[in-house]
């Protein structure tokens, strides 16, 4: 029993869980692309809060969402002019996250501001880099435009999902459970995936 023991903790320990770290260096759907306005909106993804919105020219804009001073959520405060106006003291942000203004200092200090992070809008999404900004290559973003093609039928939207991202990924992976939990909404239950032979392989 304590092999066994002592084999099965050691598959687990090379096991994704809820102590995996998050992988920072990849693209992530940050949102669709119609829910980038010119209104201040706060989200948060891999654990980090972000406020999104929308210049007066169309660029879609990703900046941390804490004002320096206080760490205020920028989400909460005030867009004007493509500037963030900080709706604690006033401080005043671009769309490049650089602070520009301090309303009770006659001087604004140099090289102070948010972290912006890489997006890249392609067709109906925006996909966000939250690593390394340098090594943000925006030909790796994937390409969906076959989910906007007349071709394929799609539909979208968002669900919040109150768990572990590993389980999630093990639930899309397993397509047992397709016929069972979802006959009645997607229409499965004519097709045996449970039985279904599959190959599996294992890479990098």
């Amino acid at each position: 029993v304590r092999q066994w023991v002592s084999y099965a903790m050691a598959c687990c320990a090379r096991m994704a869980g809820r102590l995996t770290p998050l992988i920072f260096n990849e693209w992530y759907v940050a949102g669709f692309a119609h829910e980038f306005t010119q209104r201040l909106l706060a989200r948060t993804i891999l654990g980090r809060p972000l406020v999104l919105f929308r210049t007066s020219t169309g660029e879609a804009v990703a900046l941390e969402d804490r004002c320096l001073h206080r760490s205020f959520p920028l989400s909460a405060s005030r867009l004007e002019n493509d500037q963030i106006t900080c709706g604690y003291h006033g401080f005043r942000y671009d769309a490049r996250g650089t602070l520009i203004d301090v309303p009770s200092q006659a001087r604004c200090p140099a090289n102070l501001g948010v972290r912006r992070y890489p997006l890249v809008e392609r067709d109906a999404l925006v996909w966000i880099w939250m690593g390394d900004a340098a090594l943000a290559d925006a030909q790796r973003a994937p390409d969906f435009h076959w989910a906007h093609s007349p071709d394929w039928q799609t539909s979208s939207g968002m669900l919040h999902l109150p768990a572990n991202y590993v389980g999630l990924h093990e639930n899309l992976l397993d397509l047992t459970h397709v016929e069972f939990l979802h006959a009645a909404t997607l229409g499965m239950n004519a097709v045996k995936y449970a039985a279904a032979p599959f190959d599996v392989l294992i890479e990098d």
